[in-house]
């Protein structure tokens, strides 16, 4: 079965089998990456079982975020085009056992995007200064807007944060919508590092010296 992303039809795959690396995203399926050029990918979703492709689309971006939903970002109605600062991309949600598409929203071109099994973040702007972190409810399909702006990246507790691994300055609950800390920053080099449960967190000063440890 094939799914244009950007209309949602979708029509008789030819179940081909490429050779093509395989990150899995569920027990039974996994997405398959054919990078067709720079700008563009083609992407696949196989049965494991027996290699079948369920289906196949065309994307800038094709991300699992949980163990049934590919996220999906493509510009426009041309994805084999580059992606420029102030062009528009669509992000969308793929559930793999139903094939379907959902549409979330169009955003200026970024490459900050982030999603879980609740919710989808991302940024308005091309950079993590430049626009407000806007937050879809995946449950009520609401589209909530944080007067900040940075680039979102979801933490291993659930919670929104500015960056990616454990140093992390902003942590936000999307439960409560409201901050769950703000560490210090002063532009100094600070480094956090946060414990494996997120209740402690350090903040300081990061300095090397050549050939000490």
């Amino acid at each position: 079965m094939l799914i244009d992303i950007s209309s949602g039809a979708r029509q008789p795959g030819d179940g081909r089998r490429d050779s093509i690396p395989v990150p899995s995203i569920t027990a039974w399926a996994e997405l398959q990456d054919a990078k067709v050029s720079a700008e563009l990918s083609e992407y696949v979703v196989r049965e494991k079982s027996s290699g079948r492709a369920l289906f196949r689309f065309s994307a800038h971006e094709a991300l699992p975020i949980d163990s049934d939903t590919i996220l999906v970002r493509v510009a426009g109605s041309q994805p084999g085009t580059s992606l420029n600062p102030g062009d528009e991309v669509s992000i969308y949600l793929v559930t793999v056992s139903t094939q379907t598409v959902t549409y979330i929203a169009t955003q200026t071109f970024c490459r900050l995007v982030s999603g879980t099994s609740d919710y989808v973040a991302w940024t308005e702007g091309y950079g993590p200064d430049d626009g407000k972190v806007r937050i879809y409810d995946r449950h009520t399909g609401e589209i909530k807007r944080l007067d900040v702006a940075f680039g979102p990246q979801f933490a291993a507790n659930g919670m929104l944060g500015d960056g990616p691994g454990s140093n992390l300055r902003v942590l936000v609950d999307l439960k409560e919508f409201q901050y769950y800390a703000i560490l210090p920053r002063d532009g100094r080099g600070y480094f956090n590092n946060w414990s494996p449960d997120f209740r402690f967190a350090s903040s300081g000063d990061t300095v090397s010296f050549a050939n000490t440890c």
